[in-house]
C-alpha cells in the first residue's frame, strides 16, 4: 500500500519570468515491500525497505522547466531535472524545438526535433510531463517514463471536422535502444521517476546469477544508440466534441537484438497501445489504456528457437476521476499487468500482478495543493522467492512539493 501526502505550491506571478517554472519535490516514505527495484531489489514501488525501520527521506526531485517562445513559429522546451535515483546529478528528461506555422487549408501541422516522450500517456497532462490525477501513475505510463523517452524527430498534423478532430503523428527516433531491458529483467513497476537523458536504472540482483546474462552490466542505461538504427512510432488520435479522445499508438525501436556494448545489450522492443477519455459529466472523467508488446535480447540459442531473452508483456488500468469542486477532486484507479517468458528456460521472468490506487488532490488556494494516496500492488514473480522479496506490501510515503 502507498500512501503519499503531497503539498505543493506555484507561483505563476511570482518573481520567475512566466516562461520558465522551478519545483523541488521532498519525500518521507514508510515501506514493507522488500529491498528497492532502484537498488537491484525486485519491488514494484519507488520505495522499499532498504533501511531496518521501514523509513526512508530524500529530495525525489529538483526540475527547471524552460519553454521560450523563439519567434511567432517556433518554440523550444527544456526541463532539467536532478534527483538522487539515476546517477546523474543534472539531467535532461525532455529537450526539444517545435515548428508551428500556421494552419494551410485547416489543417495545423508542427514538427518538433529533440528529446521528449511519445504522445501514449493520458495521465501525464501538467508541466514536466507531470500528473494532475495521482501521485503515482499506472504500471503502463510508468514503464513509459522510465524506458520510452527518445530522441529524434516528429511531425504532426491536425484537423477539425465539424465535432470531430484527428490528430495523426509519425516520428523516427534512436537512443531508445535498450528499452525493454527492465520489463525483462525487472517486471513491471508503479512510481513516478522519470527517465533522464544519461541516467542509469539499476537491474535485479537475480539477473547476475543468469549464465547467459553473465555480461549484463549491473546498470541498464535507458538512453543509449548502440547499432546506429532509426526506430519509429507513429499514432492516431480522434477527438469528439470536447468530450471523448481516444489514441492509438504503435511503436517499434527497430533495434539490433545481437548488439552488444559496455554491459549494454540491445533490444528490439515493439508495442501497440491504446486508450481514451471520456468526460462522463462535468465533473467526472474516465481514463482506459491498454498496451502489449513484446521484446527481445540476443541470438536464437534455445530449442524452440527463441533468443537469449525474449518476453510477451501487457497492462491496462482504468483511472476515474470526480472533480467534488473546483479546487477538489477524487480519483480511483486498477491496474492489471503480465510478463510471459517465452524461451520456456527463463521462468523468473513470468510475472502477473495487479493494484489498486486512490488519490485526494486539493488546492486551497491558488499557488497552493496538497494531495494524499494510497496503492495496494500484488504481484507473483519467481524472482521475488529468489531474492526474499515480498509480493505485496504496505508503503507510506509524504511529499513536499514547492514551484515557483
Amino acid at each position: 500500500m502507498l500512501w503519499p501526502l503531497a503539498l505543493s505550491q506555484a507561483q505563476s506571478d511570482g518573481p520567475l519570468p512566466p516562461d520558465l517554472q522551478v519545483w523541488s519535490d521532498v519525500r518521507l516514505a514508510y515501506s514493507s515491500t522488500g529491498k528497492e527495484w532502484l537498488d537491484g531489489g525486485s519491488n514494484k514501488t519507488r520505495y522499499g525497505a532498504s533501511e531496518a525501520s521501514g523509513f526512508d527521506a530524500e529530495l525525489a526531485d529538483f526540475s527547471v522547466l524552460w519553454t521560450p517562445t523563439l519567434s511567432a513559429a517556433l518554440s523550444a522546451h527544456l526541463h532539467l531535472q536532478a534527483g538522487p535515483d539515476q546517477a546523474v546529478d543534472l539531467g535532461l528528461v525532455e529537450g526539444f524545438v517545435r515548428y508551428r506555422p500556421l494552419p494551410k487549408a485547416g489543417w495545423r501541422l508542427s514538427a518538433k526535433a529533440g528529446r521528449f516522450f511519445p504522445p501514449v500517456s493520458f495521465e501525464h497532462d501538467g508541466p514536466g510531463w507531470g500528473l494532475t490525477r495521482t501521485l503515482t501513475p499506472s504500471a503502463l505510463n510508468s514503464w513509459i517514463g522510465e524506458e520510452v523517452a527518445v530522441v529524434g524527430t516528429e511531425a504532426r498534423a491536425a484537423k477539425r471536422f465539424g465535432d470531430h478532430q484527428i490528430d495523426l503523428r509519425a516520428a523516427v527516433f534512436g537512443y531508445n535502444d535498450t528499452a525493454g531491458a527492465l520489463i525483462a529483467y525487472r517486471g513491471w513497476a508503479m512510481h513516478d521517476i522519470k527517465s533522464a537523458l544519461h541516467g542509469k536504472f539499476s537491474v535485479p540482483d537475480r539477473v547476475a546469477l543468469e549464465p547467459a546474462l553473465s555480461r549484463q552490466a549491473r546498470v541498464t542505461e535507458t538512453a543509449r544508440e548502440l547499432d546506429d538504427q532509426l526506430g519509429f512510432y507513429t499514432a492516431l488520435r480522434w477527438r469528439y466534441a470536447d468530450q471523448s479522445t481516444w489514441a492509438l499508438t504503435l511503436y517499434d525501436n527497430l533495434a539490433d537484438s545481437e548488439v552488444f556494448q559496455n554491459g549494454q545489450y540491445g533490444w528490439r522492443t515493439q508495442f501497440v497501445s491504446l486508450g481514451g477519455h471520456h468526460q462522463a459529466t462535468e465533473s467526472i472523467e474516465l481514463i482506459a489504456q491498454g498496451l502489449v508488446g513484446r521484446t527481445v535480447m540476443g541470438p536464437r540459442i534455445w530449442p524452440n528457437g527463441t533468443h537469449t531473452t525474449e518476453s510477451e508483456f501487457a497492462t491496462a488500468y482504468l483511472l476515474g476521476t470526480w472533480h467534488v469542486s473546483d479546487s477538489t477532486l477524487l480519483s480511483g484507479r486498477v491496474d492489471s499487468f503480465r510478463v510471459e517468458d517465452l524461451t520456456g528456460w527463463q521462468s523468473w521472468t513470468d510475472e502477473q500482478g495487479w493494484s489498486v490506487t486512490t488519490a485526494w488532490r486539493h488546492k486551497p488556494k491558488a499557488h497552493l495543493e496538497i494531495g494524499a494516496e494510497l496503492l495496494y500492488l500484488e504481484h507473483d514473480r519467481d524472482l521475488t522467492r529468489t531474492t526474499g522479496d515480498q509480493p505485496s506490501g504496505v508503503q507510506v510515503q509524504w511529499m513536499l512539493k514547492t514551484a515557483f
